[in-house]
């Protein structure tokens, strides 16, 4: 099977973060990473294999939604920090399960551009 890109497992850390704490507000920072995934994954697939292109609408994603994702991110540390190690494990899984295919799917969409990893480092800063 072939492995995920580095950036695409650590874009999972935020489905992890947000599958954790207490279920309502696990469940908001959930769909709320599995909404910006599926976002940038409509960037990517309509950029059409153009790194200009896709790199623009990427830095008008995160100068939009940027303190929102970085947000999410601290929400999700927090909740983490109140987890036991089984209860982060058990919802690594599930959230990883749960994201697998849309990040999967960027893998792929970001390999046919010419300049791959110019496109992962700018999904490191929006995820």
């Amino acid at each position: 099977m072939k492995s995920l890109h580095p950036i695409i497992v650590a874009a999972a850390a935020g489905l992890i973060l947000a599958a954790a704490g207490c279920q309502s507000e696990a469940e908001r920072l959930h769909a709320d990473s599995l909404y910006h995934l599926e976002k940038v994954l409509y960037i990517l697939e309509h950029s059409e294999g153009k790194n200009d292109v896709a790199m623009a609408e990427l830095d008008k994603y995160l100068e939009k939604h940027g303190k929102r994702l970085a947000a999410n991110r601290a929400d999700g540390k927090r909740i983490m920090g109140k987890m036991s190690e089984a209860e982060r494990d058990r919802f690594a899984r599930t959230a990883l399960e749960k994201s697998r295919p849309v990040k999967e799917r960027i893998d792929t969409v970001v390999r046919t551009f010419s300049d791959t990893a110019r496109i992962f480092r700018k999904l490191r800063e929006l995820l």
